[in-house]
């Protein structure tokens, strides 16, 4: 991610989190182009998650 992106994290409910992304002025952007999420947590195996496009999701 370049120096004047962030990526934000905030909790939606116990199971779910949403991941987005703000530039330097807390705008929300889309993804940046060929990210990559790994989870490296669960052992020499990761899971792979990429993020191709930004959606906005409606939790009611």
């Amino acid at each position: 991610i370049e120096n004047n992106v962030r990526a934000m994290i905030e909790r939606v409910n116990t199971n779910i989190a949403r991941l987005y992304f703000v530039n330097d002025r807390d705008v929300q952007i889309p993804v940046p182009a060929n990210l990559v999420l790994r989870d490296v947590i669960n052992g020499s195996n990761p899971t792979v998650v990429r993020l191709k496009a930004y959606k906005e999701v409606n939790m009611q």
